[in-house]
């Protein structure tokens, strides 16, 4: 209904096979909150152009006949901006889900208030530890590798070498968002913690410590040779530097770093700079040989690569180095749609952000990024990959992966570390010359060369030669059977396709219409089946979408109010009236909004018809021969004229002429005469109420189910409980 109608979906019945289910036609609205600054690689601009694939290629088979609309606004990683652009998308734009914000301090506000409002969020950020507890954030979906998972992926990996004793060197305020080297190892600290019942040791760098990396490295090395970086990428150059100078290179040492949402590309060769001179640049990939990088797996899938091919295009940028966070936001749209299908199937309110979250959670499906698993608290299991640099080429090559549904770590075919020192096997966990001789033996290395032919030495190799073997074997069994998954997988949607083009479903109603400012109009443009039309009111530029019954008596009637579900909620703010909620499809039940009642009745003549069916399945219906709704400043008072029924069903009783030119009270705007409460929320519902106490005549359609005081009554009608309602208007010719 204009911009601020956003609340709307409608389905467009399809009067010719309305037996099918999947033939329908409505809208869902997605507020996206993104900041506008391009430094960040989840900035708007490399974000929408994910979500617009996702929308135009993926969804239509999975929700056909939807149209999803997204409305942006930046975020500006803000914890003060985020959530008032997130109150607007939803009083104003009305959006079924927000995806973003990313970053944490902008998602946390935004997060809480979702559970009041009932819309799901979906975010590929959210990595802090806090927003594990979906206590307090219950309708917040993490897309995207979360530093949880990190952390399970570093134990994994202590685990596979025998790792216990870790010391961490990293920048607090380092990071693609606000302390994220700080969030990250608290995460893995904890976790070390009570695994290996011990405490890491840590230090927490800043500017000022550049020329004492040497004595970092060194205090260090009093704690662990297991030495866990995390700060920029110039930062993690100059400690390698540094500790090459140690000569930490030594075989003796290990180093790991974490990228979170780096592009494959960035990483690469992450010790070359084009600034520094030929040695330098040497030095830098000999001191990298004790370095191991730890990154989200990188898809390789020939779908993904055109993908990132689409993305570029769509930002004007062939080099854009595309982020796994870019995919992990197409995927959500995915899952979002997968969701809504299930809604749609259940016969669930496409508003229910509760249902549509849970069928988001523990769920499983196949992405543009792969297999993409959500487990039951709402958060992607994330697979790593484990990268070593090759000495021959300078560049960081995958050499095993982590896998976080089955929790294998598991090694590339053909592929092996080069740990350094030309050891062939991972340093161990506590030196055999102990922490407090980190130098010894000065020839480099370990304490005796000699022992690299012994016999312990030898059985290690042999074991991980054996191992090697046995994981090639699996990836051959897994293989085999991920063909015949492939197969299967091919003939259903084969099936699925043949069915979906057999239903040859093919809305009534033309895409589209003459300019109507009614749905009178619209009958008068030649148009007779009942269904949803665009009409362009006086004043309203965009126009807006309405239900039009253009069969009974006559036709041209504007329906602005529908109960056909008696457990839907009509207790709304105000502001929910004033503008309307609700939707047509699946529930049939909404209220088109005061604002636009106004807008519609203020230009000309109109007649008022009101249906009502009691759980009897006894009918009536009300007529009156004017009605009209004010403006806001009259409080959208109502006016109706004389009163008359319909003989043909029962007598319904005049219920409005005693609530003439009453303002209109909902939650939050008590505009009755009633001075002891405000008859809104005493009846849990929203009218143009006189008193709260109903006597005969009254009424108030709006009303709670199932309330003795104040259940949905109309006069002499409510005898028996009143179970579907539908108001409309028709312009008088």
């Amino acid at each position: 209904m204009r911009k601020s109608m956003g609340l709307f979906m409608y389905f467009l019945f399809c009067s010719i096979c309305l037996t099918i289910p999947m033939c329908y036609s409505t809208e869902i609205k997605i507020g996206v909150l993104l900041p506008e600054d391009n430094t960040y690689p989840y900035s708007r601009k490399w974000i929408t152009p994910a979500l617009d694939i996702a929308v135009e290629n993926v969804l239509p088979s999975i929700i056909p006949g939807i149209k999803v609309l997204q409305i942006v606004k930046d975020s500006n990683c803000s914890g003060n901006i985020a959530p008032i652009a997130a109150l607007d998308l939803y009083t104003i734009e009305h959006v079924h889900a927000f995806f973003g914000p990313f970053c944490d301090f902008a998602l946390a506000p935004v997060a809480r208030f979702s559970p009041h409002w009932n819309i799901p969020v979906l975010s590929a950020g959210a990595n802090a530890r806090d927003f594990e507890n979906k206590n307090e954030y219950k309708l917040l979906t993490r897309v995207h590798a979360i530093y949880a998972s990190n952390a399970d992926a570093f134990i994994a990996i202590a685990d596979h070498f025998n790792w216990t004793h870790f010391a961490f060197i990293f920048d607090r305020d380092s990071g693609e968002g606000k302390n994220d080297c700080h969030m990250w190892t608290s995460n893995v600290y904890y976790l070390i913690k009570d695994k290996f019942q011990r405490e890491a040791w840590y230090h927490k760098i800043t500017v000022t410590d550049q020329s004492r990396y040497g004595d970092i490295l060194l205090s260090a090395s009093q704690n662990s040779r297991i030495i866990v970086l995390c700060a920029s990428p110039d930062v993690i150059r100059e400690i390698m530097i540094e500790a090459r100078e140690l000569n930490f290179d030594n075989g003796e040492y290990v180093f790991l770093t974490f990228e979170h949402i780096s592009s494959s590309a960035k990483i690469k060769q992450p010790w070359y700079r084009v600034t520094d001179t030929d040695e330098g640049n040497w030095k830098a990939m000999k001191a990298y040989e004790a370095l191991m990088i730890v990154k989200v797996r990188h898809p390789t899938s020939p779908d993904y690569k055109q993908f990132v091919s689409e993305v570029r295009r769509r930002t004007n940028n062939p080099a854009l180095e595309v982020s796994s966070v870019v995919g992990a936001f197409h995927d959500a749209m995915v899952l979002y749609g997968l969701a809504v299908k299930d809604a749609l199937k259940a016969n669930v309110s496409l508003r229910n952000g509760t249902f549509i979250t849970q069928q988001m959670w523990n769920r499983t499906f196949q992405g543009i990024t792969g297999t993409v698993h959500i487990d039951e608290n709402g958060d992607r299991v994330t697979d790593y990959s484990l990268l070593d640099m090759n000495i021959l080429t300078g560049d960081f090559e995958v050499v095993a992966n982590y896998f976080g549904q089955s929790k294998r770590f598991e090694y590339i075919p053909d592929k092996f570390i080069q740990w350094p020192g030309n050891y062939h096997h991972a340093p161990p966990d506590t030196p055999k010359c102990g922490f407090d001789n980190s130098k010894c033996p000065p020839q480099g290395g370990h304490e005796d060369i000699s022992t690299e032919k012994s016999l312990e030495r030898k059985s290690e190799e042999l074991l991980q030669t054996l191992q090697q073997t046995l994981t090639k074997m699996s990836e051959t069994i897994n293989e085999h059977n991920a063909s015949l998954v492939a197969m299967t997988k091919l003939l259903q949607e084969k099936r699925r396709v043949d069915l979906e083009s057999s239903m040859n479903c093919r809305p009534v109603l033309p895409d589209k219409t003459l300019k109507s400012i009614d749905c009178t109009d619209i009958l008068n443009n030649g148009y007779t089946s009942s269904g949803l039309y665009k009409i362009y009111p006086t004043g309203s530029k965009s126009g807006y979408k309405v239900l039009c019954d253009l069969e009974t008596d006559g036709g041209g009637w504007t329906i602005f109010q529908l109960r056909e579900n008696l457990t839907y909620d009509f207790y709304r703010t105000w502001v929910e009236y004033e503008y309307g909620f609700g939707e047509v499809y699946p529930t049939l039940n909404f209220w088109l909004g005061l604002f636009q009642i106004h807008q519609i009745t203020s230009q000309g003549a109109y007649e008022l018809r009101i249906e009502l069916e009691n759980v009897t399945n006894d009918r009536a219906v009300a007529l009156y021969q004017d009605f009209n709704v004010g403006n806001s400043t009259s409080g959208y008072a109502i006016s109706v004229g004389s009163f008359r029924y319909d003989p043909y069903f029962n007598f319904p009783g005049d219920a409005l002429t005693g609530v003439n030119n009453m303002k209109f009270s909902a939650h939050g705007m008590d505009n009755d005469v009633d001075d002891a409460v405000n008859c809104a929320d005493y009846c849990h519902g929203a009218w143009w109420y006189n008193v709260c106490e109903h006597g005969d005549p009254g009424s108030d359609l709006n009303g709670r189910i199932g309330s003795e005081e104040c259940r949905q009554f109309w006069a002499s009608y409510s005898h028996d409980r009143i179970s579907k309602t539908r108001m409309m208007l028709r312009r008088k010719q």
